[in-house]
């Protein structure tokens, strides 16, 4: 399992690529300590299968800007998309701020949203994911989200039960 060295754990991680943004340590099986950056990820699980799930954010005092979260819809054996295809949709804003935010994601909405932008026609397999850091510095530039700034940790988690 993951483990940021920049914010508290809220619970076991679904997966371990399911940290976004953020450092990581050094973890099993080999996987090098590293600083996650939001590029997309192919993940070893589905995220439509799972009911509901986090979008965890963690900032420190000086955190701001945000990043976009796009998911992706890959066949199954495929590879991640292209970073410019249509089959990437926006599922959330994370605006980064100092503290913990949980921002909740459905499985279900998941599934919808990656089935139509991907126009599939058989089975969703929601398992590619990134995080496209805000790139406006003024009223009107980049991707309309703010150039974030400081040492922020995005995760995804498992939504804890009712």
């Amino acid at each position: 399992m993951p483990m940021s060295v920049t914010a508290p754990r809220r619970g076991y991680m679904i997966d371990a690529l399911t940290v976004l943004v953020g450092a990581v340590r050094k973890g099993a099986q080999g996987r090098p300590a590293e600083t996650r950056t939001g590029a997309a990820r192919l993940l070893t699980t589905r995220l439509e299968a799972n009911g509901n799930i986090n979008l965890v954010a963690y900032g420190p005092s000086n955190a701001a800007g945000g990043y976009i979260i796009e998911v992706s819809h890959v066949a199954q054996g495929g590879a991640l998309p292209a970073s410019n295809a249509s089959s990437w949709v926006q599922v959330a804003v994370v605006t980064c701020r100092p503290g913990i935010q949980e921002i909740p994601l459905s499985g279900v909405d998941l599934r919808e949203k990656a089935r139509i932008a991907g126009s599939v026609t058989g089975e969703v397999r929601v398992a590619a994911i990134r995080a496209t850091a805000g790139t406006k510095a003024g009223q009107s530039e980049g991707n309309g989200v703010l150039v974030p700034v400081g040492a922020n940790t995005i995760s995804l988690q498992p939504a804890p039960s009712a």
